[in-house]
């Protein structure tokens, strides 16, 4: 029998007597339905589930940064096996993104559901020399005050 991420997670919480809060559910919910994804996306996500809602079901509040951040930390805290909680830290990847006429390098750090075999989205590298664009910075020498410095 084939389990999925959602299944063995929920089964952990079981296991070791924990629950979520609401915002805590929605919040793994989401990590689990994205895949391996940021907090900004995991906002974004969010706020298009509650403007899906009637206004009567909705969330008092706007979701905001720091919900999200907040509650996808507990949940790197909850149900410690093997040192992971139910969220993992993947690590700080790197994609490029236009912005009007101008190419700009994003960071972000990305986060999955523990045991899940998803990958990191197309387009984001885990090493900043690997975006497709990016151009390292020159070098250049700051002389003054009798010293000589190489800057990046």
């Amino acid at each position: 029998m084939k389990t999925n991420v959602r299944d063995t997670s929920l089964r952990a919480l079981k296991e070791n007597g924990e629950s979520l809060g609401i915002d805590q559910q929605l919040v793994f919910e989401a990590i689990i339905e994205l895949g391996p994804t940021y907090d900004k996306r995991i906002l974004e996500y969010l706020r298009q589930r509650e403007a899906q809602k009637s206004r009567c079901n909705r969330r008092p509040k706007l979701w905001e940064t720091s919900d999200v951040t907040g509650r996808r930390n507990e949940l790197t805290k909850k149900c410690m096996i093997d040192n992971q909680g139910l969220v993992i830290d993947l690590g700080a990847y790197y994609g490029g993104d236009w912005a009007g006429n101008k190419f700009k390098i994003k960071k972000y750090h990305f986060w999955a559901a523990r045991n899940d075999p998803t990958p990191v989205p197309a387009g984001w590298y885990k090493n900043i020399e690997e975006v497709p664009g990016y151009k390292a910075p020159k070098h250049r020498e700051l002389v003054g005050a009798g010293f000589k410095t190489t800057l990046f």
